[in-house]
């Protein structure tokens, strides 16, 4: 598990997208088809997407302090 605080960030819509660099390259390394070979994840669940999800479909609005929680997937 991973904890990242961000501070003084401004009220706003914002989507977050991460993925955890298991060979330390720097690069979301992909399988055939731009499958992702390591473990990646959304601010709003991607699950029902075969796909990247657009911006929109995993923004969120941030207008008081909160806690996100994004789970790592691996295809």
């Amino acid at each position: 598990m991973a904890i990242i605080e961000i501070n003084d960030l401004p009220f706003g819509t914002y989507a977050i997208s991460v993925f955890q660099d298991l060979n330390a390259n720097e690069k979301l390394d992909k399988k055939l088809f731009g499958i992702p070979a390591e473990p990646y994840g959304f601010s709003i669940s991607a699950a029902k997407f075969t796909r990247a999800p657009t911006f929109s479909e995993s923004s969120f609005e941030y207008s008081k302090e909160r806690e996100l929680k994004i789970d790592l997937t691996k295809r």
